[in-house]
């Protein structure tokens, strides 16, 4: 049997690219094109097997380009190399749900440098991406922690991620990213006549815009985190 062609992906942190994380700007649309074209050609001329670390950029943009064909290629595989468990402590809160769902649905993780089997990494993060409540948040950590110990931090913000997603959810937000410093919750069914309450307690950070594709812009402020002010936000909507 022929061994199978194998292509690793690396590139540019966001932080080296022009339009840095704004994966909006018509640069990074660009360049996310031209990555899935040599995707696309590596496959034809037969690479089967594409090996990325998921690093924030152009390794996240490849894992999802590769995970998309995937789809209706089923001899195509995605590999993970996770280089440390504490890769994502500071990304931002859509970066790391992002990286996790590719760890989720990836062919195959392999950790450079983890204590643990990847095939239990795998299960632990299946478990946290199937959160629902705050309960079953609780179960989650409690069983990580019987297993393995104090969890990392890294752990513990996907499970962070894991509820207020499901709670942006509820509230009818159906995609979250970042940009700079403006969180961007995307939403078909949030109207400015139920933003009250966040424009009463965020004044002067909240936008709503209806043109094109609704979506609220909140906007973070120096040194605060985040996740906390999504998590904060999300829970004033109605449904929430």
């Amino acid at each position: 049997m022929d061994k199978p062609i194998r292509c690793a992906v690396i590139g540019q942190n966001p932080m080296r690219f022009p339009w840095g994380f704004d994966e909006e700007d018509d640069r990074c649309r660009k360049l996310k094109i031209e990555l899935a074209q040599q995707i696309m050609a590596l496959r034809q001329s037969g690479v089967s097997q594409f090996l990325v670390a998921c690093d924030c950029g152009v390794g996240l943009y490849a894992a999802e380009i590769v995970n998309g064909l995937r789809m209706s290629d089923h001899d195509l595989m995605l590999i993970c190399c996770t280089p440390h468990e504490e890769q994502t402590t500071k990304w931002a809160p859509y970066l790391r749900e992002r990286y996790f769902t590719m760890l989720e649905q990836c062919t195959l993780i392999s950790a450079v440098c983890e204590a643990g089997a990847p095939d239990a990494q795998l299960q632990a993060y299946k478990k946290i991406a199937a959160i629902t409540t705050r309960d079953d948040a609780t179960d989650v950590l409690d069983e990580l922690i019987d297993r393995y110990g104090d969890p990392p931090r890294s752990v513990q913000g996907l499970v962070d991620i894991s509820l207020v997603r499901v709670t942006a959810a509820r509230a009818g937000i159906v995609e979250i990213v970042q940009r700079n410093d403006n969180l961007i919750l995307y939403t078909d069914v949030v109207t400015p006549a139920q933003m009250g309450a966040m424009m009463d307690a965020m004044p002067h950070r909240v936008i709503y815009n209806a043109v094109g594709r609704p979506y609220i812009s909140l906007h973070v402020l120096r040194g605060e985190d985040p996740l906390t002010i999504l998590r904060d936000a999300v829970a004033l909507l109605p449904g929430a």
